[in-house]
């Protein structure tokens, strides 16, 4: 006997088909413009047979890395999947929120306030 491993395909008691090894592939369906639009993966839509993917997986979903999946997760709105690669791309500028409409109504009374005040001084200085 050696100290040698050898490596051994892993075993999942449970898998689709029953098949003795299971290699989980991932798919993802992309906007014109490469953003994701959604994820699938055959462990949680199991294919009919062996040889074809789950037909709960649209025919458009394209299959992609383990690695390109978990980039574009972690990157959301910050990444497109262009021509096979996750390609980074600005977040767009987002303005930020116009004044409430209770902000607006506060500093027009503070201005009419001072207005007032500004003309009782010159009414007083007519007398």
């Amino acid at each position: 006997m050696t100290d040698e491993k050898i490596e051994q395909p892993i075993i999942i008691p449970e898998t689709p088909l029953g098949m003795a090894t299971f290699v989980v592939r991932y798919y993802g369906t992309f906007d014109a413009e490469g953003r994701a639009i959604a994820f699938y993966t055959n462990e949680i839509y199991p294919p009919e047979n062996e040889n074809a993917r789950s037909s709960k997986i649209p025919l458009e979903a394209v299959e992609i890395t383990e690695e390109v999946w978990k980039e574009l997760l972690a990157k959301q709105t910050g990444a497109v999947y262009l021509d096979g690669h996750v390609v980074d791309v600005p977040y767009p500028y987002i303005p930020p929120p116009p004044p409430s409409p209770i902000e607006a109504i506060e500093k027009a009374i503070e201005s009419l306030a001072k207005d007032i005040q500004e003309l009782k001084r010159e009414l007083r200085g007519r007398r």
